[in-house]
């Protein structure tokens, strides 16, 4: 705040993005840490963030962060689609704790063999 005969008058805020000043490498690692659903909604940030997730070499894949199982297929298949499939996955954790579409599931763990998966934790009945 600045003073201004007498009174404080508020400074104008310059508001720098250093966090998207940072090499994809680093925010990939940041985006690790995080479950994939909100790695993936970081895309809204900017157009430099807008496909970033797709070179995610960890995913964490948990059902109980949506509205039921059909919400959680959908983003399963969807993360499959648009994952960039020439980045190979270090570790993959997919957890639901019932049923969950026979082609998905098959579609998953072809994916994930597919492209180097080197962990694998799987959370089910």
């Amino acid at each position: 705040m600045g003073l201004k005969m007498g009174k404080l008058i508020p400074r104008e805020v310059e508001t720098e993005d250093m966090l998207s000043d940072l090499p994809d490498f680093v925010l990939l690692h940041i985006m690790g840490f995080m479950k994939t659903k909100d790695a993936v909604q970081t895309c809204v940030l900017s157009t430099r963030w807008m496909h970033l997730w797709k070179n995610l070499t960890t995913l964490k894949l948990n059902s109980s962060h949506f509205q039921g199982i059909v919400p959680f297929s959908e983003f399963v298949s969807s993360i499959l689609s648009y994952h960039d499939g020439s980045i190979s996955l270090l570790d993959v954790d997919l957890r639901f704790p019932g049923y969950m579409n026979h082609n998905i599931l098959n579609n998953f763990f072809e994916y994930v063999v597919s492209h180097g998966i080197q962990q694998l934790k799987l959370d089910t009945r």
